[in-house]
Formats: C-alpha cells, structure tokens, sequence
C-alpha cells in the first residue's frame, strides 16, 4: 500500500508540474521568463568568458612553444654562419696548395665538431665548395653525401639558387637525403670575391651543358654552400614538440619554408581545419605556421547546460548572488591583505627600529668579547628577521605588479664587494672559502637598480654560504658584448648539499621549499629565489640552476646592461664633505614620533654624529616647535595621533614659504614606495625608512650638507 501510495504521490507532483508549464500564471510566467532571460544571459556571459579565458591561455602556450622552436632555430642559423666565418676567415688555405687544401679540410672538421657539441640532433656539419659536398662531418653515418652535386639536384635546385639570390640563410625541408633517412637542412651560400665560381669549368666538367638556362642564377663571386644537417628523427624532440599539453592538438605546415602554403609537415593533418590559433614562425627566408586546436569539451555543450540549468530562477539567483559575494569577499581580502601587510610591516619595524638601533649604537662603545658575540647575535636576527618582513612586501609588490625598478650610476665592482663583505663572518666562522673571481674586466660604471641587482646577489649568495658546510663559495663575475648588447653575467658556485632534479622544480615556487626537513634548520620564507627571479625577469635578465645532491650549486644570473657615461663617486665626495663639514653644533635638528623609543634611538644616533637633536611626539607639536626654534632639519614619522606626518609636513611647507627650509627628512616603518612619492609630493625632501641604519642616516645629513653647501655657493 505505502509502494502504491508513494507512486500515486509522484504522479501528482508531475501532473502539477506539467500542468504549470501548459497553463502557467501570470507569476509563473513572469518567472519563466524572467528565468530564461537570466539564464539566457549567464549562458552569453559565461561563454564568452570561457571563451576568451581558452583563447588567452592557448595564445600564451602557443607563444611558449613558438619561442622555443625560434630559439632554437636561430642557434642552427647561428652554427650555419659560423661556418661560412670558418671559410671567410681561411680562404688562402683553400685556394693553396693541396697540402694546404688538406689542412683547411683538417681544421674544418676540428671547428664543425665543436660546433656540434652544441646541437645533439646535428646529423652533419658540410662545407660544398661550387656545390658539390666536399667536406662533412660525422663521416660514417654521411659518406653517402660526399661528392654529391648540389646543383645538378633539380629537387633541390630551386631554394639553391633562392639561397644565391637572397644571400641568406635557407631552410629547406623536412625531405629525404641523399645519404639516408631525414632531415631539416639549413644552408647558407657563401660568396667570395677572390674565390669566386669558374662557369667554364662547370661546362668543361660535364655538371652542366652550354643550352642550360639554370647556370646563369650563379653568380660570379659564388664560392658554395654551408649546411647543417638535423636529423628528423631528433629535430621534433630538439623543438621541444613532443612533450607539450595533452590538451591541445598540434601540427606545423610550411615544408620548404613555404608558410601557410606549404605541406604539413608534423602534427595532425586536421589541425588546420578549424584551428583555435596559429602562429607564423619566421625563417630567415620564408616561415612556418604552428597551429593548435584544443581537445577540451566544445563549449557549446558547457553554454547549453548551463542555460537548461538557468531555466530554475531560483539556482540562477543564488549562482548570481553567491558569485557576487565570492567576487566582493576576493575584494575585500585583498584589500586586506594589502592593508594587513602594510599594518605588520610598521609594527613589525616599529620595534625592529629600536632593537637595531640600540644594538648599532652600543657596538660602538666598549663591549668585553662575550658582550661583543651576544650583539652580533641581536644584529644578525634582527637583520635576519627584517629580510623575511622584506621579502613578504617585495613578494605582495610584484605580484600585484608594482614593483618599480629605477635606473642610475653605479659601480659593479664595489656593489660586489659591499654584498660579498656582508657575508665574510658568516663563512669565516663555517670555516668556507668565500672567492669572487673575475673572469673579464667589468665596466667602471653601470646604467640600472644597483639596489636590486644586489638584492638578487644577496640572495644567491646567502643560499650558497647558508647551505654549505665545508668547501667553498665562489662568486665569479664578467662583461659580455654580444650582438651588440652588453650582458653582466654573474655565477655562484657552492660546495655544499645540492639539490636533487625533483626539488629543483619547486626553487622559483612562492612559498616553496625544496627540502622541509633541511630548510626548517637553515629558516626562510622560500620567497627569495622567486622574488630573484621575478626581479631579474623584470629587468631583462633571467636566472637558471644546475645541481647535484652531495657536490653543490650553479645558480647563473645574466642581466642586460647599459654602460653609464659617468657617475658620482660618492666617496670622494664625503670626503670632500668631512674635509669642508657644516659645523654640526649649530644644525638645529628636531625628531617627530609618538613613540618614544624611536625618538631616543634617532637622537642618540645623531648625538653620534655630533647632532643635537630635540624631539616631540605629534604633527601639531612639531609645527609649534618650528615656530619658536626655526630647526634646520625635522625627521618627521607618517602615522601619529592627532595630525599625521603628512599634514604635518604641507603645513610646515605653507609656514616657513621655502622648499629646503626646514629640510624635511620623512620617517615611516612602512617601506612602500608609493608612501615615499606621497612625502616627496607633500613638501619632504628626502626618505628614510625604519629600522634606521646609522649608515643611512648618515647619507642623509651628507645630502643636508649638499645642500646646504649648493645654496651658500649660490
């Protein structure tokens, strides 16, 4: 009975629902209605963010895959020059005598073979003086090419004397060779004034009869042809094409350099019927075109699901609503993550000011040899945790895409020894040879953010010395001028634990470790090598590992430089300031903070420098004390009670009517570069950030007394 009754129940609820839809009410219509049209909408708004989502991320893989195929094609064309410099360069032999002619060949094979060291999938390096192949490398696996004549090829004839007439470099297949299987050949003609080709001799020889119209395309200073030959059964995997997503599908047309009118030569013969996206690879002459196709369910059938599930008004409702709220909440927690880092950032340096302070200030009394180890262990936390606070913001900076990276005068050399000094105790006392090599000269100044270029320095190194135990770290520097670019490219080489092929793929990872156990020993936010990285990448250069577990580290840093005219020599010039010093005792200086400990610590630091400075704790207290003392210089804080550093320093400005008096020095603990332009555009003159080094402060009294020294010459 209740089998009976349930079922009786169903088809009621059916009956309803069927007789609803043939005659609904005006409510239910309007619901209806109101439910597709939401529906019909979502469905439009989700396809076509689908859609531009798919076509965005196959574009960036695309672009991926392209550069990779054009990097390595320009190695081949590079190879394929360097044997046409080969010939340039050794003419007189070929043009000697036979013993001559034997050393050319000698010298030719020592050359190609280091040439191919480079390229694994090269099958043979070849040298064709007037066409026929003379001089090959890989012998074995080739001698069915030697002594062939490239010109009496009609198959080949064509992209030959395409080659002689551009002059320049020509890819030609994939097609099947001479000497067996298949290849990509990449041929460049050579043309030689001296050694040009002998016409007659090609008639005289048979290669040609006098009623052939092709030998006329030769022209007169044409001395052959370099090629390098790459084996098809090694090119694709050399392309890096058999190992892209399984997500999409692939193929390559333009055989012969051809473009989108040439044969598909790898791939899926369909891709091209209806392809996602293509793109042209270009060849020194001619192109290939790359296309893809995704595999992925046709989005269509996506759309039409969710318009059928979007006819119910109330599921498309709750879908808008909940992702409304999931886009405000995303919102509002970044807006809070950003207001989070900022608030921890100044209450972090807050204290941090005063523990680095006091501990700078009591390293120069004097200490017994236990006091002087207990400070050096306060210093080095205390910078140590002021990394990890660093590396947080520098993270939160770029990955929200305002890292800034300025640009001025410096000298490389003693960048590298301010960052290598930095870390002397630290391997003195792991008993490490700390080396910096030289491997060319450097440039006496450089063009760029000496800042950065250090920080990334300082990374690489810390990681070395942190993570070996025994041996040695060694940081070798060189300039290099290549196509016209200059290239700074540093390498740091450790002895230490290493780091397996699996771990290696978690380095540049955010908040990435490569081995829990051993880095929870040494400490670290994991963050450094990703913002080294994300640095480098951000001025032109790049970073790259090599590693063994047991034997140690290569990390290489490269980076685009631009050589400076001229720049400061900062020494000289505060040497010139201590020879010709403004007279201290009569610089009134006054410190703005609310919190007493970072009054103290600045006073006593400029009480260091013969500074003698007063202090108050508020914006409005600091104007009232302008008004009754006149103080040259005001180390104003950002957040106080009552009125902020910032009001506090427009005010100032309208009071005194001049620029540089007083000079404004603001003081924050927050560290972001946008509050920095705030100071600068309120009136300040100049920036210190907290925790105040003693060596910072001192630059900016130095550029006080520049100043002060600019205006009185005036």
């Amino acid at each position: 009975m209740e089998k009976t009754s349930t079922s009786s129940s169903q088809k009621s609820h059916i009956a309803v629902l069927m007789d609803m839809l043939l005659r609904p009410s005006k409510s239910v219509r309007a619901l209806l209605i109101i439910g597709l049209a939401l529906s019909g909408f979502a469905a439009y708004i989700d396809y076509n963010q689908a859609q531009d989502k798919r076509l965005a991320q196959i574009a960036r893989e695309l672009k991926n895959i392209k550069g990779t195929i054009e990097i390595r094609l320009q190695q081949y064309v590079t190879v394929t020059q360097s044997l046409e410099a080969y010939v340039q360069a050794n003419q007189a032999l070929f043009a000697g005598t036979d013993s001559q002619k034997q050393e050319f060949g000698r010298q030719f094979l020592v050359f190609a073979q280091t040439l191919e060291s480079d390229i694994p999938s090269a099958m043979s390096l070849q040298l064709a003086p007037a066409g026929i192949v003379t001089y090959v490398t890989q012998m074995e696996r080739n001698s069915g090419a030697v002594g062939f004549d490239l010109l009496q090829n009609p198959d080949q004839r064509e992209p030959i004397f395409s080659a002689n007439r551009q002059r320049n470099i020509v890819v030609a297949g994939p097609l099947t060779l001479v000497q067996g299987g298949e290849g990509l050949i990449i041929r460049k003609a050579i043309f030689s004034a001296e050694n040009g080709f002998n016409l007659n001799e090609l008639y005289r020889s048979g290669r040609a009869q006098e009623t052939d119209a092709w030998p006329n395309a030769i022209a007169d200073d044409f001395w052959g042809f370099a090629t390098l030959v790459i084996s098809l059964d090694h090119l694709y995997q050399d392309l890096q094409l058999l190992a892209l997503p399984t997500a999409y599908r692939y193929a390559l047309r333009g055989r012969n350099g051809n473009g989108a009118e040439g044969d598909i030569f790898w791939g899926d013969q369909d891709v091209f019927v209806g392809a996602d996206i293509s793109e042209t690879i270009a060849l020194p002459e001619g192109s290939w075109v790359l296309a893809m196709k995704s595999i992925e369910l046709p989005l269509l059938f996506r759309t039409a699901l969710i318009f059928f599930v979007g006819t119910l008004l109330t599921l498309i409702a709750s879908f808008l609503y909940n992702a409304n709220k999931e886009r405000l909440k995303a919102q509002a927690e970044s807006e809070a993550s950003g207001r989070f880092l900022a608030a921890m950032s100044h209450e972090i340096r807050t204290p941090m000011n005063g523990i680095i302070g006091v501990a700078q200030l009591l390293e120069k009394t004097s200490l017994d040899e236990k006091q002087k180890n207990l400070l050096d262990k306060i210093l080095a936390n205390s910078q140590l945790l002021l990394r990890l606070v660093n590396d947080l913001l520098d993270f939160s900076k770029i990955d929200a895409g305002a890292m800034r990276i300025d640009s001025y005068a410096y000298s490389p050399k003693k960048m590298i020894e301010r960052v290598v000094n930095l870390f002397e105790l630290q391997a003195s006392e792991k008993n490490l040879a700390l080396n910096v090599q030289y491997a060319t000269a450097l440039p006496n100044a450089l063009q760029g953010d000496e800042v950065r270029v250090a920080q990334i320095l300082l990374n690489l190194l810390g990681n070395a010395v942190k993570f070996t135990q025994k041996g040695s770290v060694t940081l070798i520097a060189e300039s290099k001028s290549e196509q016209q670019k200059e290239t700074l490219l540093f390498r740091v080489i450790d002895t230490g634990i290493g780091i397996s092929e699996n771990e290696l793929k978690l380095l540049f990872r955010p908040f990435s470790q490569a081995n829990s156990t051993i880095t929870r020993h040494h400490g670290g936010t994991g963050l450094g090598l990703v913002i080294s990285r994300q640095l480098a990448t951000q001025m032109g250069g790049e970073i790259s590992v090599k590693s063994r577990v047991g034997q140690g580290s290569e990390f290489c840093f490269s980076l685009p430089i631009e050589i400076a005219s001229e720049m400061i020599d900062s020494e000289a010039e505060a040497a010139n300031i201590q020879q010709n010093p403004l007279q201290t005792s009569a610089v009134k200086v006054l410190v703005v903070d609310d919190t007493k400990m970072n009054t103290d610590v600045v006073t006593m630091m400029l009480e260091d420098m013969n500074y003698f400075a007063d202090s108050v704790d508020s914006g409005s207290k600091a104007i009232e004390a302008f008004k009754n003392k006149n103080y040259d210089v005001i180390f104003m804080d950002r957040q106080m009670p009552g009125m902020d550093g910032l009001e506090a320093t427009q005010k100032l400005r309208r009071i005194s009517g001049s620029a540089s008096k007083p000079w404004i020095i603001a003081m924050t603990a927050s560290a972001q570069e946008d509050e920095k332009q705030e100071y600068l555009e309120a009136g300040a003159n100049d920036f210190i950030a907290k925790p105040i080094n003693i060596n910072d402060l001192h630059d900016r009294m130095r550029a006080f007394q520049r100043q002060g020294e600019s205006e009185g010459s005036a």
